[in-house]
């Protein structure tokens, strides 16, 4: 039976709280009956009513602890800033780590996605912007107390910097999410050359770094840190008038890329502008010589180093010269170019032709297709399927029917392929037929011949059909586009036999005329 306040009050038995503080409260019922009217003692317990919400009960006896229970979801977001992966330089998976109270709790591995999920970030401009939901995440330890919650980034990407701390710490809360930022980075690199200075003349200078966009028409403008101040190098003899800026983003917010350039600031304690000099900022050994040479490397391999030495760095009036590099492509290749790198492919097409021949009697039977299929192969790979029918033309139907004779050969030609892999090496090209009901396949060897053969017909060869369905032609016959003549054009015989028999016919033809008149 359930002791209310109404019993309490009716038996003259009170409950109260005596301690309401901290976490810890005490609560005391008092002047309970012992026994019933009958003498039967009472038995008492208590039990929790209206558990508060997030909260877990557990009971000890009379001692009833409530624990906070809730749960939580915590969203991290990647970012790239890379210009949209324009240098092909993005991983396809990071490693996030999350931390419960300092403590590594759970790992999870975040990926570019599959080819649809890459589509639709695309579509929806979120390429380069990754997610991850950590989810049911206890709130509350055992004695209530908030966990705190971090992500880290496993490993910061090569050629990438974390954005905050610089470790991969990502920014943020739980409350609001967290955000890891990649930023892809370049560096410059600076030196100074003094031309016809002594070294007793060359004092300490200062470069400052500047910047524009790709594409736009403003001037370049000084970089700066974190606190607005320019960023700058010094150089001098001691470091060998040489210096990197370093950890520089490639691309702004919106993904375009960063143009950098130098510029020098001072020269001891006055400003550049009435010094001079100039500063070379590739970060190549160029000096002023008589001459240049041109000196090449590695040309027993599929990759050549050139360097040019010797190249002046002004004119004479001190103004540097800009150089560039313009290959002649060799013929039979083709050219990419990517700043002073130059990658040449073989490049070429080719036409293989194929012939079919057909042992059936001329089909006696009646029972040869009008058409084949043919498949084609590039170094194992499928490529192309065609439908192969008889090639006869005008002339050759005339012939046949005069003759009733069959096309016994037919004839294609697969044109316009590609004759070498993107690595320069030549494709190996192989043929396959889809053999006819009623016939065994053989394939020619070195000659591009399928030859189908009536099946019983007591031809040399196996009726057996167990491996057709696995066995392809290599063609032996790959030659340059433009090589192959198909058809008509290939059949010489065909166009002789009709030209024959057209002259006999108009032969004919006169006498006959010619005989009527004279009657």
């Amino acid at each position: 039976m359930e002791v209310t306040a109404e019993t309490l009050e009716e038996e003259k038995a009170s409950f109260e709280w005596s301690v309401r503080e901290g976490d810890e409260w005490i609560y005391v019922y008092s002047d309970l009956l012992a026994a019933d009217e009958s003498g039967q003692e009472y038995t008492y317990r208590v039990v929790e009513k209206n558990v508060p919400e997030e909260y877990d009960s557990v009971q000890n006896g009379n001692n009833i602890t409530n624990t906070l229970n809730d749960t939580i979801e915590i969203t991290v977001t990647k970012k790239w800033l890379d210009g949209s992966d324009r240098d092909g330089l993005r991983p396809g998976s990071i490693t996030l780590i999350l931390y419960r109270n300092g403590a590594e709790y759970k790992t999870v591995n975040l990926t570019s996605g599959n080819f649809l999920q890459k589509l639709i970030r695309t579509v929806t401009g979120s390429a380069d912007s990754w997610s991850y939901t950590f989810q049911n995440l206890p709130e509350y330890d055992e004695k209530g107390v908030r966990y705190q919650y971090t992500v880290k980034e496993a490993s910061v990407p090569d050629g990438y910097q974390a954005d905050g701390a610089g470790d991969g710490t990502a920014q943020g809360s739980a409350e609001e999410g967290f955000t890891v930022t990649n930023i892809l980075t370049t560096e410059v690199k600076v030196q100074k050359v003094w031309q016809g200075t002594d070294a007793g003349e060359q004092k300490e200078v200062t470069v400052g770094l500047y910047r524009s966009t790709e594409g736009s028409d403003g001037l370049p403008v000084a970089v700066t840190d974190e606190s607005g101040d320019p960023l700058t190098l010094t150089l001098s003899d001691a470091n060998g008038w040489k210096g990197t800026f370093e950890n520089l983003p490639r691309f702004d917010e919106e993904g375009t890329r960063y143009l950098y350039t130098v510029k020098e600031e001072t020269v001891g304690e006055n400003p550049a502008e009435e010094s001079g000099f100039v500063v070379h900022t590739d970060g190549g050994q160029i000096t002023e010589t008589d001459g240049t040479v041109l000196v090449w490397t590695g040309t027993d391999t599929d990759v050549w180093t050139y360097t040019y030495s010797g190249l002046p760095l002004t004119d004479d009036e001190g103004n540097l010269y800009t150089y560039r590099v313009e290959e002649i492509i060799p013929d039979g290749y083709e050219a990419d170019t990517d700043g002073y790198d130059f990658t040449n492919t073989l490049s070429g097409t080719v036409d293989i032709p194929v012939t079919k021949v057909w042992e059936d009697n001329n089909n006696s039977n009646g029972k040869r297709p009008e058409e084949i299929e043919l498949i084609l192969y590039a170094n194992g790979v499928e490529v192309q399927r065609v439908k192969v029918g008889a090639d006869t033309g005008t002339l050759e139907a005339l012939w046949n029917r005069a003759t009733s004779g069959t096309d016994n050969t037919w004839e294609y030609a697969f044109s316009g392929l590609l004759r070498y892999d993107e690595n320069g090496a030549e494709i190996a090209y192989t043929v396959q037929e889809v053999v006819p009901d009623g016939y065994r396949v053989d394939y020619g060897e070195g000659d591009n011949t399928i030859t189908n053969v009536k099946r019983g017909s007591g031809s040399t060869g196996s009726d057996d059909s167990s491996d057709e369905e696995n066995a392809v032609m290599a063609v032996s016959a790959a030659v340059p586009t433009g090589f192959v003549k198909t058809g008509d054009n290939a059949r010489i015989w065909i166009w002789t036999a009709a030209a024959v028999l057209s002259a006999v016919c108009l032969t004919t033809i006169g006498v006959y005329v010619y005989r009527r008149r004279k009657k």
